[in-house]
């Protein structure tokens, strides 16, 4: 077992734990005399699984901040119902997990307050894709959490009804999905309103569509949508949908509109919308 009680029994004041190198062993019972710890992180770490009983030992211990930079390739949904205090949860750079499979670790925190959830730079499997059902984007809603990064996960598709079905939706204040695969889709963005207090989206660096122009028959080249308030129009396509109301910054830049053939190039900062 990891913790023996021999090891922890003298550090019941500590307050922050850094463990390093650690595999899939036992968490002993020498954890439950870290009666103040509040930050744990796990960073280089080699587990691969992570079920329901995996923290146990912490179920009286208030833990704010847990950081898992690990191996993980097996997830079950409870496995986080221990931390019934955390505040920032950072499950990023597990390389051989895909984001559709580790959200179901979210119905450990359902109805927790959270302040920020990372789990950015997860799935790097090569050639390999990840599709978020509408089931599984709303996971980020079963929680009240203000902040969700997405970042580098190689997700090609986000299925829109998601945000419809999320329960903790006005908590959602930044939402950062950049450097995916995500091809736009105009009802996922038309749902985007219903994120009410939504203030920061990041969408930006998406995989770019090269196209050719009438100007250029013989030349691929990227084609660029102008952006203006919140209708977006080209010679080829003009789509208009209303921003959350509350939104004050959004990064769209290189982002691939499905079936369009364009890419819109555009950053709005400080955005007002009446």
């Amino acid at each position: 077992d990891l913790g023996s009680e021999k090891v922890l029994e003298n550090l019941s004041d500590l307050e922050r734990l850094s463990i390093n190198g650690i595999n899939d062993q036992t968490f002993g019972n020498g954890f439950r005399s870290l009666s103040k710890l509040t930050y744990l992180n796990f960073h280089p770490c080699s587990i691969t699984r992570i079920d329901n009983t995996t923290f146990d030992v912490f179920k009286k211990i208030q833990l704010t901040e847990l950081i898992l930079n690990c191996k993980i390739r097996y997830v079950e949904p409870g496995a986080l119902n221990p931390f019934q205090s955390i505040e920032r949860l950072d499950i990023s750079k597990n390389f051989n997990v895909r984001i559709s499979y580790l959200l179901q670790l979210l119905n450990g925190l359902m109805d927790r307050i959270v302040t920020s959830i990372d789990f950015s730079h997860n799935f790097r499997t090569i050639p390999a894709a990840d599709v978020l059902l509408a089931s599984q984007f709303a996971m980020i809603g079963a929680v009240c959490v203000k902040e969700v990064d997405l970042t580098r996960n190689q997700i090609i598709s986000i299925q829109s009804g998601g945000i419809n079905l999320m329960k903790h939706k006005n908590c959602l204040e930044k939402l950062i999905l950049k450097e995916n695969s995500i091809w736009g889709d105009r009802s996922l963005a038309i749902e985007m309103v219903k994120l009410v207090n939504l203030r920061w989206l990041d969408i930006s660096n998406q995989a770019t569509i090269h196209v050719k122009t009438n100007a250029y028959k013989n030349k691929t080249c990227l084609r660029r949508l102008d952006m203006t308030d919140t209708n977006y129009s080209s010679d080829r396509l003009t789509f208009a949908f209303q921003l959350p109301r509350n939104l004050q910054y959004i990064d769209a830049s290189y982002l691939g509109v499905k079936d369009s053939g364009l890419v819109i190039e555009a950053i709005v900062e400080k955005l007002e919308v009446k």
